[in-house]
Parts: structure tokens; C-alpha cells; sequence
């Protein structure tokens, strides 16, 4: 369903895993401290960790996909 090259799907896997939970993270942390409203950072960090979700689940459908291709052509060998 998802085809990504090595080079974009380490990409993805890197910005999913690492950059958007820390960025969430901060977000919270800096936005809390300059006394933001609780709700306006709710939605922020909620809209970060929807992308988030979306991306792991795009991401094993990929990783899903690709295993089964691999595990196919080792059959036909």
C-alpha cells in the first residue's frame, strides 16, 4: 500500500519515533511555562500526537508489506 524508499522510510521512522514526541514534549513544557491556556495546548500537543499515530500506523502498513514481498520472493527462490 505504502511504498517508501530505505532512505524516506528511515526518514518517517526517525521524525515518528524521535522528533514529533520530543517536539510535543517541549511544546508542553515551553508552552506551559509561559502560562498559555491549558486548552490552546491541549490542542496543539493533541494535533501532534494524531500525526504521530497516523505516521506509525502508515509506517508498519509499509513495514507489513514490505516483509511480505520479501517473504515471497524467498518462496519463489
Amino acid at each position: 500500500m505504502f511504498k517508501f524508499t530505505n532512505k524516506v522510510y528511515d526518514m518517517l521512522k526517525y521524525i515518528q519515533r524521535i522528533a514529533l514526541p520530543a517536539i510535543a514534549t517541549f511544546l508542553t513544557t515551553i508552552l506551559g511555562l509561559l502560562n498559555v491556556q491549558s486548552q490552546t495546548i491541549a490542542v496543539v500537543v493533541g494535533i501532534i500526537t494524531a500525526v504521530d499515530t497516523l505516521m506509525a500506523a502508515m509506517l508498519q502498513i509499509s513495514y507489513n508489506d514490505y516483509n511480505k514481498l520479501i517473504e515471497g520472493e524467498a518462496l519463489e527462490e
